[in-house]
């Protein structure tokens, strides 16, 4: 069975908040230039990683010069929040018209929504998948990274309280939290393959027992 290593708690250094974008494209012509800005950032993110992603690659990438970035952003970080930021939209997006469980519902059919649904936006958003696995991993990001991993946590927290009446607050931030920090390994890895179903019930039975820990101790 595949294992959860832990990942070493990087050194925090003090956070650098990310510039806004300079612009808000209004004009059809303008979002439809930034929405191909974004996605030439995300296609680059999966092909080459962090280490090759600046501007002149990402204007590369999307056919257009580097001016035509800096037009919309002040650097690539704030393009990176602005990827994660559509990102995470479309992915409450698809839990949108999902249906709450029963209250006699507990929380492993929970986790077990919550990872399989990961899984499937997984597979057509691979770049937010890297960009959320890859705190500590990432020195110059780290402050960018960390945030959006905040808002992921924060956006999972509602959704587990919603599908499962049964948790408390406290248990919905954890199981959104070890989602993230254990869950969200395993679904980078299922999702860089072919569909892989045995696979996806072994990682989804190591998470239900890695969190079992946490929710189903005294006082969890």
């Amino acid at each position: 069975m595949p294992k959860a290593n832990a990942r070493p708690a990087p050194t925090r250094q003090p956070r650098r908040e990310a510039e806004p974008a300079r612009r808000q494209p209004i004009q059809s012509r303008s979002k439809a230039t930034v929405a191909r800005l974004l996605d030439a950032l995300g296609l680059h993110l999966t092909r080459f990683g962090f280490r090759a992603l600046n501007t002149n690659a990402i204007a590369a990438e999307a056919g257009v010069s580097v001016g035509t970035i800096y037009n919309y952003f002040p650097d690539v970080v704030a393009m990176l929040e602005a990827y994660a930021a559509r990102s995470l939209s479309g992915w409450l997006e698809l839990w949108a018209s999902e249906p709450a469980f029963e209250p006699r519902s507990d929380w492993r059919n929970s986790l077990r929504r919550s990872f399989r649904k990961t899984v499937e936006r997984a597979r057509t958003d691979y770049a937010y998948v890297l960009i959320v696995n890859a705190y500590g991993t990432i020195p110059e990001f780290e402050d960018t990274i960390l945030r959006i991993r905040e808002r992921q946590i924060q956006a999972s927290t509602v959704i587990h309280q919603r599908i499962s009446h049964e948790l408390s607050p406290r248990q919905a931030e954890i199981m959104a939290t070890v989602m993230l920090d254990v869950g969200w390994a395993a679904v980078m890895h299922i999702a860089r393959d072919e569909e892989n179903l045995d696979l996806e019930l072994e990682y989804e039975k190591l998470l239900i027992a890695y969190m079992a820990q946490y929710l189903d101790a005294p006082g969890g």
